[in-house]
């Protein structure tokens, strides 16, 4: 039987198919940082090129990374931003007591 050409599109397709990720996932996780522990939701998505820190109407620390990204790469990173990520903390604290 001839099914005709193969191409790269219709490979990666066939691939792609068999390998359906979903398109985010969500998971708490928790890191110590100069002797205090650091609770935050590691976000994994299809969609993200980049990594993202935000903080999330909750005033929980949410970290979004492509799937392609090295989960050991993360406690470094999450170590040289945990001034921003304190300070945020701290202004989203200060936030809520203040409206709430």
């Amino acid at each position: 039987m001839f099914f005709g050409r193969l191409t790269k599109r219709k490979l990666f397709s066939a691939i792609s198919q068999k390998q359906q990720l979903p398109v985010r996932t969500r998971q708490r996780q928790s890191i110590a940082i100069d002797d205090r522990q650091l609770n935050f939701i590691l976000v994994r998505s299809r969609l993200a090129r980049n990594i993202s820190l935000k903080i999330s109407n909750q005033n929980e620390l949410e970290v979004v990374v492509p799937y392609r990204f090295s989960l050991s790469a993360l406690p470094p990173l999450l170590i040289g931003k945990r001034e921003w990520i304190s300070g945020k903390l701290s202004e989203a604290r200060e936030k809520s007591k203040k409206h709430g």
